[in-house]
């Protein structure tokens, strides 16, 4: 029992000795065996970081272990560890060394291969403190990031992006004052942004998306001014984001989406004068998007969906006091592509800024509460792709206006309430492959001109009150997937070639009580051989049956 307890002691003076100086500053690599994928050839050797008091067999093998739990089209391939002759070290340090992966692969060691580190990161990684930058992303490592980071004062690049690494340490990184790129997005921090991170005046990026990160966006972040990426978003940061972009001229990227951020936009987002993308979606933002941001000269893409904001279109004698969105068609963007503002409040008519942007490819405006008729405007945005307007409170008749539309691949205007037909210009979308137009009001015999837009893969006209018969014309549409003109008032035989169309996956023509079906034995066996397909028709003395081959 003496010679135990003796033993016992011994263990612990030794390991009092490796974890204080110098051996507390001593860090090497060790390779632990290499990753490979199964259905390659391709091979990733793999090291870990080790320090006199880890460099031990149930270490490695830990690691070893964690590894190989967490891979899944790969398998790793580990070294024995059962002498130390089974693995090399190689004592790191910086001098004359800027970039970490300068070490990796030299010349003649690790040629035409890829290499990851993965374990624990050592607080011993703070003597590489000449290193400008530090990137490993993509590893795997884990474990807390050691406070030692804040002495690495020289560096200029820190990216642990993709490693499951956790926090605190967002404090520490304050002192980094020469970091010009810091990306710790997706990884495991859980902490908050902190106020002292307004000292890091030399960062130009900042991403730290996908990092578990909670509390308040600091206005101290107002002081990067030269920053050109603001990249938080997929966090659960909460409040008012602050007004504080002013001075961020150089400013081209913002993502705040995917938040719990609220309150009002701030308005000095409008003077980012680079900014290209601006993606607050998501969040419970409210009140009225500043009418700066659509006058901004660069911007590409602006994405509002899934907030509370308002927009109420003034009458024409009395301007509203809660929209602040007319245009000033002189100073207007013409660089915008995208505008995303689905699942807001926005009320009235359409926006009139919306017709402004005439470089415009997508937008979607659906699911608001948008009233009155489709504006004609509409029809100048000749570059559209993409409009969503369904969901809303539009009436009346659905304008002519697609004769300049040819861009256009995707028109939705479901669950709205117009009334008549649709227009005969429809046949100018010779791009279009999906239309959708179901629940509304529309009625009379189906446009025969539908059947000839033959990049159509998607047509719902279902729910409204059309009549007559299908259209032998829709049976040329060789590309469609999806049709869906249950719930009208057709009446007829359905087209023979209809129900031949060779990708048809989903055909419904149920709650037509005229429809009925004539199958010779050449569909029969067309329809057996699509197993994809999912038909409904009606059925005598049922309300409704279901076919699926």
């Amino acid at each position: 029992m003496n010679g135990l307890v003796l033993v016992r002691k011994v263990c612990r003076s030794l390991n009092n000795v490796l974890t204080a100086r110098p051996f507390s500053t001593v860090l090497g690599r060790v390779q632990i065996g290499y990753i490979y994928e199964r259905h390659s050839s391709a091979e990733t050797d793999l090291f870990c970081f080790i320090t006199p008091s880890t460099f031990r067999k149930d270490f490695l093998r830990q690691v070893q272990t964690e590894v190989a739990r967490g891979l899944d089209i790969e398998d790793l391939a580990p070294y024995h560890l059962n002498t130390r002759d089974d693995v090399s070290v190689v004592v790191l340090d910086s001098k004359n060394v800027d970039c970490f992966s300068e070490w990796f692969p030299s010349e003649d060691e690790l040629e035409g291969q890829d290499f990851k580190f993965a374990g624990p990161l050592p607080s011993a990684i703070g003597i590489l403190n000449q290193l400008k930058s530090f990137d490993l992303e993509g590893h795997k490592l884990s474990g807390p990031m050691p406070h030692s980071f804040g002495s690495m004062t020289n560096l200029t690049e820190l990216s642990l992006k993709g490693n499951p690494v956790t926090g605190p340490i967002l404090s520490d990184l304050c002192s980094l004052v020469n970091l010009r790129n810091l990306n710790l997005s997706c990884t495991h921090l859980g902490e908050s942004i902190p106020e002292s991170f307004g000292n890091l005046v030399n960062l130009e990026v900042l991403d730290l998306h996908h990092a578990r990160l909670t509390g308040l966006i600091p206005a101290s972040l107002g002081k990067l001014v030269k920053l050109m990426e603001l990249i938080l978003h997929s966090n659960k940061l909460s409040d008012a984001v602050p007004d504080m972009f002013a001075g961020m001229t150089k400013l081209e990227t913002l993502k705040l989406c995917h938040n719990f951020l609220e309150g009002e936009i701030p308005e000095s987002i409008g003077q980012c004068m680079e900014l290209t993308t601006l993606e607050l979606q998501m969040n419970g933002f409210s009140g009225c998007i500043p009418d700066s941001i659509f006058r901004l000269p660069l911007l590409e893409n602006a994405k509002f969906q899934g907030n509370s904001i308002i927009c109420e279109t003034p009458p024409a004698s009395n301007a509203s006091a809660r929209c602040r969105l007319e245009p000033d068609s002189e100073h207007a963007s013409s660089t915008i592509t995208s505008v995303l503002l689905s699942n807001n409040q926005i009320s009235g008519g359409l926006p009139s800024y919306i017709t402004s942007q005439n470089s415009l490819q997508s937008l979607h405006i659906d699911g608001n509460n948008i009233g009155g008729p489709l504006p004609a405007e509409i029809g100048v945005l000749t570059n559209l792709r993409t409009l969503c307007l369904g969901r809303n409170q539009l009436t009346g008749e659905i304008p002519d206006i697609f004769a300049g539309l040819v861009a256009l691949e995707e028109l939705d205007l479901n669950q709205n309430s117009f009334i008549g037909t649709i227009p005969a210009s429809i046949t100018s979308l010779v791009n279009l492959t999906r239309l959708y137009v179901p629940s509304n009001e529309l009625s009379g015999h189906l446009p025969t001109e539908i059947g000839h837009l033959t990049s159509l893969t998607q047509l719902d006209l279902s729910h409204n009150r059309f009549t007559g018969e299908i259209p032998e014309a829709y049976g040329t549409l060789e590309n469609l997937r999806f049709l869906y003109l249950n719930h009208n008032q057709l009446t007829g035989e359905i087209p023979p070639s209809i129900l031949m169309l060779p990708k048809l996956q989903f055909l419904h023509f149920n709650n037509n009580s005229g429809l009925f079906a004539t199958l010779r034995q050449d569909m029969e066996a067309t329809l057996t051989r699509n197993r994809w397909l999912s038909a409904k028709f009606d059925s005598p003395g049922d309300d409704e049956s279901e076919e699926s081959k």
